[in-house]
């Protein structure tokens, strides 16, 4: 593929008009960026693998070297291929908030790989990545610190949103600085890359807050037997309000698979969740009243080797569901994955 060296081009790799495995290029007078680097959760329908990735060749065979990788944000369809292609990729800089970095060095370690040098990204300060211009803006989402990329050039100025939501009442981080929006805008922009899997979804979306009082009626209802959560474990603001609503009930928490454990280190690492004292673990559980635990584990998609299906088929030595617990799956369904939820 020829490209002039003084154009400005997008190219995405994987993650437009699909759900899943975002992968983004950005050219400007010979400099090449990466932003995000995911994965997308294999479905019957496009292929058996448990893990899809995006196909890079047109970096290799065009031996494109790439003067940086920005991840957005800690979502698997967004960071989750980094330790898988990030040799392949000739151990290029990469550059993200500190909470992302850390949810990724515990990827690179539970992949038995050394964790990467990552460069911290700081709001309202501008850095350079080869020849763009990158500044960071914070938005809202379901975890800490999603980021959109504003790319500056001479060309013209990019707005790469990463994944958002507009919640005026955020329960993890702050809400969007419209004045810093209107700021941004002044300044000029001359495309916006969206990202956002309801963004055609005409009703709101809501506030976790909203979420929270549902969660204290259903609680309080449930008096005999365990309540098992199944959810996304990066989530974080989910698992704040679940811990919460428990903690309002008396009630003690359990942090079930493995993908949940390393999120919520992630998050205490980073004054995330730190002030809650009534979580348990899986083995301290067996001395607690069903009537007082709730379960917090992962599965909400149906997956077939996370912890509530394993919970489902009694293959968890220190806890047994019971004919009195109560299941809640609070998670919308990924779209592609309603065929393997109906199978599971």
């Amino acid at each position: 593929m020829k490209i002039s060296k003084n154009e400005l081009i997008f190219i995405p790799l994987g993650g437009s008009g699909e759900i899943g495995m975002n992968c983004n290029l950005y050219h400007y007078k010979g400099s090449w960026i990466m932003i995000d680097l995911g994965v997308m959760f294999g479905n019957s329908s496009v292929s058996n693998n448990e893990l899809i990735m995006p196909n890079i060749n047109f970096i290799l065979e065009n031996k494109i070297k790439l003067d940086g990788l920005i991840l957005t944000h800690a979502h698997e369809d967004h960071i989750g291929a980094v330790p898988y292609l990030y040799e392949q990729l000739g151990r290029i800089p990469m550059f993200t908030t500190s909470f992302t970095a850390s949810v990724l060095n515990r990827k690179f370690l539970s992949n038995s790989m050394q964790p990467a040098e990552i460069n911290l990204l700081d709001y309202n300060k501008n850095i350079s990545i080869g020849n763009f211009k990158i500044e960071i803006f914070a938005l809202t989402h379901s975890i800490p610190e999603p980021n959109a990329i504003i790319l500056k050039t001479e060309k013209g100025n990019i707005f790469h949103t990463g994944d958002w939501k507009i919640d005026p009442d955020p329960l993890v981080g702050e809400p969007i600085n419209e004045s810093k929006l209107k700021l941004i805008s002044e300044d000029g922009i001359n495309a916006m890359i969206c990202d956002s899997t309801n963004v055609f979804n005409e009703n709101p979306s809501g506030s976790e807050s909203e979420v929270r009082e549902v969660f204290r009626e259903i609680f309080s209802k449930q008096k005999k037997g365990k309540i098992v959560v199944t959810c996304f474990a990066s989530n974080v603001a989910r698992l704040e309000t679940i811990l919460k609503v428990s903690e309002e009930l008396n009630k003690l928490c359990v942090f079930v698979g493995r993908s949940i454990h390393r999120i919520y280190e992630s998050a205490i690492e980073n004054d995330y969740l730190v002030n809650f004292r009534n979580i348990v673990s899986e083995k301290q559980s067996k001395l607690i009243s069903d009537d007082d635990l709730v379960l917090i584990c992962t599965g909400s998609q149906g997956e077939e080797n996370a912890a509530l299906n394993k919970l489902i088929e009694e293959n968890n030595k220190n806890i047994q569901i019971n004919k009195n617990d109560l299941i809640i799956f609070s998670s919308r369904e990924i779209p592609g994955n309603e065929k393997k939820n109906k199978l599971t």
